[in-house]
């Protein structure tokens, strides 16, 4: 359980350390906390040409050129979430077999946030929602070269989101202190970084290892679209009815539009449950 000292109002590296499994510690080459940067995965993708093993780590308590999916901004103000991005290279891997690392990113994601407490929910393909609010995201990009790829994954998640940067979101959003405060919870963001980059690490390892078989059963456990009737919404804003059926193994959405399965990629839709706006 994450403790209940109060939200730190700054990282603390050697809280962070500490909360890393050694056996994850061992293979970090760099390990980056940092006041304020643009973007924790710029960082680490110019780190790219110079790092050929192990694990790269960058969190910052601000960013200020940080983006989510299709370079929107992601709001990132200072001493109040969690702003951090993992390096890893993938070698001897196509570059098409790593569509699914948004998705793995996501399920270890929740799985730490269970540990708080919390039920969140995965929203395909890189939204990790709570209570049908938006509590964070998975950005991942990559760096391809010669028989590897150098993949980075970055995690904004809302922990103590100051409320004047409500106007500025334009979706429904909540944050851990909000979401655990009728238990008396607060979280340690020095803590739960830590332990993030844990389970993050150790994703990254299982992905190379086997794909999505380690984290298949999580994932439909934490899917909140399955089953569900959504309203496909393309990038010209015409809206289509339809329910989904699963995910492919490119990690692609198949849903079933006027008696056709289709899929559905995230590089050219977007999605939205039928209570919703378009996100």
């Amino acid at each position: 359980m994450v403790d209940s000292a109060l939200v730190a109002n700054k990282l603390n590296e050697s809280i962070v350390r500490e909360n890393i499994a050694k056996s994850v510690l061992s293979e970090i080459s760099e390990l980056c906390i940092l006041e304020s940067i643009g973007s924790t995965n710029d960082y680490l993708l110019q780190l790219a040409p110079t790092r050929r093993q192990g694990f790269v780590v960058c969190a910052a308590n601000q960013q200020t050129a940080g983006r989510g999916r299709k370079g929107r901004e992601w709001q990132s103000p200072a001493d109040a979430n969690i702003y951090l991005s993992v390096g890893y290279r993938f070698q001897g891997v196509a570059a098409d077999r790593l569509s699914c690392v948004s998705i793995a990113s996501g399920v270890a994601v929740c799985r730490v946030l269970e540990f708080t407490g919390l039920r969140p929910e995965l929203k395909w393909p890189n939204d990790i929602l709570l209570e049908g609010k938006k509590l964070g995201g998975i950005l991942v990009e990559a760096r391809v070269s010669s028989n590897e790829v150098f993949v980075v994954i970055g995690v904004g998640l809302n922990v103590d989101m100051p409320q004047h940067i409500d106007s500025e979101i334009d979706q429904p959003w909540i944050d851990m202190r909000t979401a655990l405060i009728s238990d008396d919870k607060s979280i340690n963001r020095s803590l739960l970084t830590g332990k993030l980059v844990t389970e993050l690490c150790n994703a990254c390892r299982q992905y190379h290892r086997s794909a999505m078989t380690e984290f298949q059963e999580d994932w439909l456990r934490f899917d909140m679209l399955k089953q569900r009737d959504v309203i496909i919404c393309d990038s010209k804003g015409n809206e289509s009815q339809a329910s989904v059926t699963g995910f492919a193994d490119d990690c692609a959405l198949l849903v079933n539009m006027d008696g056709i399965e289709r899929r559905v990629y995230a590089a050219d839709v977007k999605l939205r449950l039928d209570s919703h706006d378009c996100d």
